[in-house]
């Protein structure tokens, strides 16, 4: 596994040359992220790949998160903000925040994202060659995860087991 990420990390340097065909649709749920939105959205407004739709649906957050997406929409037409709509009996939250943003979305991909999440400038276009190359239907990203504290530091890893 390791050998093999090695060689598809090295593939980043032709990323800026990828043909921009394709609308990629980039999801983001989000429930009171009023301080990591802002972060996240600055990583993906900059991508290299440009051929973006940034969708953020406001989960009935209680704080700024839904104004911070606005004013990001305001100056970058890519960015666009929903209103979830009421849980059905039977959803769990998230699952059916993602659903409406897959029923929203109009790009031939979507990644969805946490909020949380900070892309480095050439991740997208990455992704993309590397599904390209492969074919995969599905992709999973595990990005490097910042840890601080020693109990992040013994568990996060334990999520790629």
């Amino acid at each position: 596994m390791v050998l093999s990420n090695l060689r598809i990390f090295q593939r980043s340097q032709t990323v800026h040359r990828l043909e921009q065909d394709k609308l990629i649709s980039l999801l983001i749920p989000a429930r009171n992220e009023e301080a990591s939105i802002a972060h996240s959205l600055d990583s993906l407004v900059s991508q290299a790949y440009q051929r973006l739709e940034i969708i953020v649906l406001d989960d009935a957050s209680e704080d700024r998160t839904a104004t911070i997406v606005q004013e990001y929409a305001a100056v970058d037409n890519r960015v666009h903000l929903m209103q979830s709509r009421q849980l059905p009996d039977g959803w769990n939250g998230k699952q059916h925040a993602c659903w409406q943003l897959a029923q929203s979305a109009k790009g031939e991909y979507l990644l969805f994202l946490d909020a949380d999440v900070r892309l480095s400038v050439d991740a997208v276009g990455r992704l993309l060659q590397h599904q390209r190359s492969c074919g995969s239907d599905l992709l999973s990203g595990f990005p490097r995860q910042e840890t601080l504290t020693l109990g992040e530091r013994l568990m996060i890893p334990l999520m790629y087991v």
